[in-house]
């Protein structure tokens, strides 16, 4: 529903002198755009490996945590798209997407990791906060190194 475009239309710069960078940088965002769903699948062993840090005591093993948080991370982007179509109906709400995503996410994953490990839920969701930082500071050194690869490549190509 071009819900990506409106975002990113909302953060153009307005100003002429500007929209010289602005070509090269869009060119390196579209680069950046193709990799985005790679990003998102390599936070994949990252949450399993922090799972099994966080739940380790309850036996499950590195494969049964990947399963876990593949399941969690497929429930989230259906969620996402729901949030998505909300998005599209309000586009004045688009500031509160990343961490209304976040919240749900966490919130989410206390559920499911509650029911799996059997731990209380203030537990299980504490453990998910924590999973969802290290996720996100994970997210962020790959979005710097693939920002940068991005431009570099786009850089040849010039």
């Amino acid at each position: 529903v071009g819900i990506f475009d409106l975002m990113q239309a909302t953060f153009q710069p307005k100003d002429l002198e500007v929209h010289k960078v602005t070509d090269n940088v869009s060119e390196a965002d579209m680069k950046f755009d193709s990799w985005l769903n790679i990003l998102v699948l390599l936070l994949l062993p990252v949450n399993a490996l922090t799972s099994r840090w966080l739940f380790g005591r309850h036996g499950k093993n590195y494969g049964e945590h990947l399963i876990a948080n593949a399941y969690c991370m497929g429930q989230q982007a259906f969620l996402s798209s729901a949030i998505m179509l909300i998005m599209y109906l309000f586009p004045v709400l688009f500031v509160a997407f990343l961490p209304l995503n976040f919240v749900l996410g966490f919130v989410y994953n206390g559920y499911v990791f509650s029911q799996t490990f059997g731990e209380r839920k203030i537990s299980s969701f504490a453990k998910a906060l924590i999973q969802g930082i290290i996720g996100i500071m994970v997210f962020m050194a790959l979005l710097v190194i693939f920002s940068f690869a991005a431009l570099f490549f786009t850089m040849d190509a010039i």
